[in-house]
């Protein structure tokens, strides 16, 4: 096997609270084991409880930004 390496853009989603449309809804530190998982979350300015299934919030995700990069990333990217 071997490790590929790739340039990416990181990005932070946050879920807004639909109930007073400005606060933003964090985890209770519960799971509900079905499948998928649940995960209750509270808004952090009115307290409207919410359980969202899969993942919770706030949370990373990345997108490709360029190919694969040299395996060793300290190699020089010149190819004289």
């Amino acid at each position: 096997m071997k490790e590929k390496r790739m340039l990416v853009q990181a990005y932070m989603v946050c879920l807004m609270c639909d109930k007073c449309d400005g606060g933003e809804m964090k985890p209770t530190g519960i799971c509900l084991t079905s499948l998928p998982p649940q995960y209750p979350h509270r808004c952090d300015q009115c307290g409207h409880e919410e359980t969202v299934r899969g993942k919770t919030y706030p949370h990373h995700e990345y997108v490709k930004c360029s190919p694969e990069v040299p395996q060793d990333p300290s190699a020089s990217d010149s190819h004289e």
